[in-house]
């Protein structure tokens, strides 16, 4: 079929033996084809995922650890970014908690920071992983 790509008629040839009406639906197909094919890969997610600096998953966790806190925390979440849930808002209380549980001079700090883990598989090959991980980047 690729082969047809490069003539003008399209991945199906049009004949002279067709009927007019059979020509016309055979360029209609080409002209959808060759259209399909143009486009690029579509992915599902139209927007770039959203970023949370760890000084305001600190503020937003410690927020919405309070009692009845998480509305204020999700109206002032709601301000960073607008399509946030209040799924990520638990999150970040129970990241907050369990942080304070290690540290209890956290809760009377100000400032503070929630790091988040690295997403992805953990490295298995120990000190190869940075010479395998570099060579997977130069053959992409």
């Amino acid at each position: 079929m690729r082969r047809f790509l490069h003539s003008e008629a399209g991945p199906v040839p049009i004949t002279a033996e067709m009927s007019p009406e059979q020509q016309e639906i055979f360029r209609a197909a080409n002209a959808g084809v060759l259209d399909a094919l143009s486009k690029g890969k579509q992915t599902k997610r139209s927007a770039k995922q959203f970023k949370w600096a760890v000084h305001d998953r600190f503020r937003l966790g410690r927020m919405a650890s309070q009692p009845k806190g998480m509305y204020e925390a999700l109206r002032e979440a709601r301000k960073l970014n607008p399509a946030v849930n209040e799924s990520t808002l638990r999150s970040f209380a129970k990241q907050y908690k369990s942080e304070l549980a290690k540290n209890p001079r956290l809760s009377t700090q100000q400032k503070g920071k929630l790091v988040h883990k690295k997403r992805g598989k953990p490295v298995k090959f120990g000190r190869h992983d940075a010479d395998i991980m570099e060579y997977i980047r130069a053959i992409r």
